[in-house]
């Protein structure tokens, strides 16, 4: 082929030369009346020769080349714009559908729960079956009001058995207070008074003074060990087992005694009572005494102020079967 181009003709000659290959692309800015142009050439044989017997050329001008390139390029930007507003569409949809709306159920059932502190009409895990991390959230959510309420409902309760109890034991206080001497009749030979203020609504602390006969009054301090009911109930059977075996006559120790015996028995619960208990002969001032484990009393007498009333101490009752318990002697 002839031609003027030697940039061609040396395509030519590679082509020849190298024998069938790859096809040739040669760009040529060309004249002002051909214009830019793009020249393709294809080896291109017949036989079974390697030998190259034709040279297919195809040329085309860019401006035309340009022109589908342009076009192409605008089919496919508006194909992509296309498909990026279904994408986002889709997108909107999925999230509004598996995100949005089910986060607004379980807020709004939150808000909701928060308000009336009741079951919902139907669990948000039925309204939301998705098995992804929100599914799981209001599975959550639904675990936890049914907890809710349910601690609320022991709440309640608790409370309630509670203020029973306080009902109870304020009865129970009144109760054993009003076991306690107030008033005693009017005698000229002397004046007596006594107080208690329970640490708890009932507790194991007690006094006592009644008269064994017309010219002997019993006087009797004592403390159950423990607080609370348990020391209340003990303290009501020991109150009156002294006074009973005490109005049967005899004297301190002997009582003690006995009343020991009674509660050692069935003491199942180990408590066990500290005791003063002291009888007045009112004509003569004359008392006899027995300290069973207890505080020693303190005598006031004018001029010489409070003094400690100390003897030898016994057991406490209720601590050892079959104690003997010793007695000591005052004048008031």
């Amino acid at each position: 082929r002839k031609t003027s181009s030697e940039e061609y003709r040396q395509a030519y000659k590679e082509i020849c030369e190298n024998g069938l290959g790859k096809a040739t692309i040669l760009r040529d800015k060309g004249d002002s009346e051909t214009g830019h142009h793009i020249t393709v050439m294809i080896p291109v044989k017949f036989g079974g020769s390697e030998a190259v017997d034709w040279i297919l050329c195809v040329q085309r001008q860019m401006e035309r080349l340009n022109f589908y390139r342009k076009s192409y390029v605008r089919h496919v930007a508006s194909a992509a714009a296309v498909i990026a507003v279904m994408v986002f569409f889709a997108f909107g949809t999925y999230l509004r559908h598996f995100l949005i709306l089910p986060v607004q159920k379980i807020a709004g059932e939150a808000k909701r729960f928060a308000d009336e502190h009741t079951k919902p009409e139907s669990p948000l895990g039925e309204n939301i079956a998705s098995k992804n991390e929100i599914g799981q959230l209001a599975r959550i959510v639904d675990a936890m009001e049914i907890q809710i309420l349910s601690y609320v409902d022991d709440i309640t309760k608790i409370t309630q058995e509670r203020e029973q109890i306080k009902a109870e034991l304020n009865i129970a206080s009144e109760i054993q207070l009003s076991m306690l001497p107030r008033e005693f009749p009017d005698r000229k030979e002397f004046e007596i008074y006594a107080s208690m203020t329970p640490a708890k609504e009932v507790g194991g602390d007690f006094y006592d003074f009644f008269f064994v006969d017309d010219n002997h009054i019993a006087l009797v301090m004592a403390d159950v060990s423990g607080k609370g009911v348990p020391a209340a109930l003990f303290m009501a059977i020991s109150k009156a087992l002294i006074r009973t075996r005490t109005q049967m006559g005899g004297n301190p120790s002997e009582i003690l005694a006995d009343v020991n015996i009674l509660l050692c028995e069935r003491n199942d619960a180990d408590l066990f009572v500290t005791v003063w208990l002291g009888i007045l002969e009112i004509s003569s001032g004359h008392v006899i005494a027995s300290n069973a484990g207890h505080e020693y009393p303190a005598i006031y007498r004018p001029g010489e102020g409070y003094t400690l009333y100390r003897t030898k101490q016994s057991p406490a009752v209720a601590t050892i079967e079959g104690m003997r318990f010793r007695e000591s002697d005052f004048v008031l």
